[in-house]
């Protein structure tokens, strides 16, 4: 079964940096996240009704997850 949603914290695997422990900031990354993966798919598929979630552990991930899925 593939799941269709991230961890967020996934995207800075192996990063030494201290910003990626800093909750706003990682929050304010999937923020950004969101928006642009919204404007894509409303670019993509127009007539489609797409929506790009956050959440926490979305369908067993760790942590803050992004997720999308047509309603």
């Amino acid at each position: 079964m593939f799941v269709n949603s991230w961890s967020i914290g996934d995207f800075f695997l192996m990063s030494s940096d201290i910003s990626v422990q800093n909750e706003e900031i990682i929050d304010e990354f999937a923020k950004i996240l969101q928006f642009f993966w919204n404007l894509r798919v409303k670019e993509l598929f127009p007539d489609r009704e797409i929506i790009v979630e956050l959440g926490i552990e979305i369908m067993g991930e760790l942590g803050l997850t992004i997720t999308m899925y047509q309603a």
